[in-house]
């Protein structure tokens, strides 16, 4: 029987042979193991039989290097699991390391990120709760910026004092394999308007703009900023022509070579405005208007968009007592430079057809599917999770909700599909934010990813060891690289904006 790690490197190099062939891949671990092959002679049975198996395995026993159990009827399994543990516990396996589980991948299921510090050193050193910030992600990596909390105060301690508002100067990193968070001193020009900002991640640099101080509304940005997060030297970024107005709560696409703004507030007035900078020539012009007319749709703050080359989809959002409707969805066309409307097809399963309207609410997109999380009425925080389909316009409320009911939160998508979640307010009435942190597979990843996942599960204290230890134990180096980033000095690109 072959080693747990020959197993993991076997897999990463398989997942790129057969790409997201996933069944394939298991079966193909399956029949290794069945057969008690070695990994050359499982590349030697052939993909094109074992694809055509029915039975997929998924699980890996630490004591024998096994890495998935066969997927059969309860009995049958049943009766393997009592026999496995039979035999762990013959072999010396502790209860308390049996009750741990079996890891096994799902999709669509919420999970807390807890971190968890081995000598309390770094206990408590995380970013506190907050509201308005946003988050963007690499593959191993998300880094939250900005927020706001506002912070009760006993009245006899300020003279005619409720509370105290407190936007956050900073930025923060989570490593989604350790679960640690990490403080990032940084350098440059940060930006002020620190809340209901939007955030965009280029390469390996964070792009923010727009934004609001505190008060709401008195100070608010029509800048854009780019920090470089291997350097985390923050950048403004100079521009000609004629910029949006200075509002928050826009929302923005990234398309190669050009960034468009649409809509936002001022704190007083709302706009459904679309500007666009060329980011060869860093100059602005101005698509559209707001002008008032009935064909227009709604001017609005805080609302998400969707993507799909040449329309821009506008997905909820409000004012400060209205939320918008999610049936029928405003549509603008880059090239017509023409806002149009485009009535979506209800999930046909369940009660509920369409989203409730929303505003604050979380947003990403996958190819042509766009997901959407949580958000608020300005009667009911949201905990559904809702998918759009760009190409059919149908909706599909997933079999899934949020931990916690959440708006102004922030969300993001890693590459290989895994939505992270953090931060928002979580109560109305006690006006109480959240700093926890969520992740949820909106797909079926690469094998690559999934063994991954296996192998933090089983090895939790892996981000304890030294980095020359655990590239010892044979895991790939891009891996390895997500729980100690490399720090070999190479020569810095210039920024691409």
């Amino acid at each position: 029987m072959f080693s747990a790690i020959e197993v993991l490197h076997f897999l990463v190099n398989l997942s790129v042979w057969i790409r997201d062939t996933v069944v394939g891949g298991y079966t193909l671990l399956a029949k290794a193991c069945e057969l008690g092959s070695s990994v050359l002679q499982l590349i030697c049975i052939g993909p094109v039989q074992l694809l055509q198996q029915s039975r997929v395995l998924h699980y890996w026993s630490r004591t024998r290097g096994e890495l998935f159990q066969s997927v059969m009827p309860s009995p049958s399994r049943s009766s393997i699991r009592r026999k496995r543990d039979q035999r762990l516990i013959s072999q010396g396996e502790s209860h308390d390391s049996l009750q741990k589980g079996l890891y096994s991948f799902r999709p669509f299921v919420f999970k807390e990120l807890s971190p968890v510090y081995s000598d309390g050193i770094n206990k408590g050193k995380e970013p506190k709760p907050r509201s308005g910030h946003r988050i963007v992600c690499d593959e191993g990596n998300f880094y939250s910026f900005g927020g706001y909390l506002e912070i009760t105060v006993p009245f006899n301690n300020f003279e005619n004092a409720q509370g105290i508002q407190h936007l956050f100067e900073e930025l923060w990193k989570f490593n989604v394999s350790t679960q640690h968070w990490e403080y990032l001193p940084t350098e440059g020009e940060t930006p002020k308007e620190l809340a209901s900002h939007s955030a965009v991640m280029h390469g390996d640099y964070m792009v923010v703009f727009g934004g609001t101080g505190v008060p709401f509304g008195t100070s608010s940005s029509n800048k854009m900023s780019i920090c470089d997060l291997r350097t985390l030297k923050w950048q403004r970024v100079h521009t000609t022509g004629t910029p949006p107005s200075p509002q928050y709560g826009q929302a923005i696409v990234l398309d190669k070579k050009c960034f468009y703004v649409i809509g936002g507030t001022t704190g007083y007035d709302y706009s459904l405005d679309v500007h666009k900078l060329d980011l060869v020539t860093f100059e602005w012009e101005t698509l559209f208007v707001t002008r008032g007319e009935a064909r227009e749709p709604t001017p609005r703050y805080r609302h998400e968009v969707a993507f799909d080359g040449s329309q821009i989809f506008i997905l909820g959002g409000g004012t400060a007592s209205r939320a918008y409707d999610l049936t029928a969805v405003p549509t603008f066309d880059v090239k017509t430079r023409e806002w149009n409307s485009v009535n979506t097809i209800g999930d046909p399963i369940g009660k509920r057809r369409f989203p409730p309207a929303r505003k604050c609410q979380g947003a990403v997109q996958r190819g042509n599917d766009v997901f959407i999380c949580g958000g608020y009425n300005s009667r009911y925080i949201f905990t559904d999770l809702w998918k759009l389909n760009l190409s059919t316009l149908q909706w599909t409320r997933m079999p899934v909700k949020l931990p916690i009911p959440v708006y102004f939160h922030s969300t993001a998508l890693t590459p290989a599909g895994c939505m992270l979640m953090f931060g928002g307010v979580t109560n109305v009435k006690s006006n109480t934010r959240t700093n926890k942190v969520f992740k949820i597979w909106l797909t079926t990843p690469s094998l690559k990813e999934m063994c991954w996942e296996a192998v933090l599960h089983y090895q939790p204290d892996l981000k304890f060891k030294s980095r020359q230890a655990v590239l010892e134990d044979g895991i790939p180096k891009d891996l390895v690289d997500r729980i100690f980033p490399s720090n070999v000095n190479r020569e810095l690109p210039a920024p691409p904006l």
